[in-house]
């Protein structure tokens, strides 16, 4: 009886994800470089770039939200005394 049920493997799952990330940067490299010309994207790509302006504007919102939270975490963290950070397991 096989171990498996004869679906992609994870190697190829793997190389499939890593071939569809790089495809991604080099879609919004060139649309990016299309609009910084003055240029306009191509009407087959408009609506996935529009998309993909928005996820990075989203992530990018993201990442800026935890990293003023850390900062501030880290401040008030540094305003506790050991045994304050003891108790509080931080």
């Amino acid at each position: 009886m096989p171990c498996h049920d004869a679906g992609p493997s994870r190697e190829e799952t793997e190389r499939s994800r890593r071939d569809h990330q790089t495809m991604t940067r080099l879609a919004c490299d060139r649309c990016r470089e299309i609009e910084a010309r003055g240029g306009t994207v191509p009407e087959w790509a408009q609506e996935w770039w529009t998309n993909h302006k928005r996820k990075d504007a989203e992530r990018l919102e993201r990442d800026l939200r935890a990293q003023r939270e850390a900062k501030i975490r880290a401040h008030a963290i540094a305003k506790l005394t050991p045994e304050e950070r003891e108790e509080l397991g931080v």
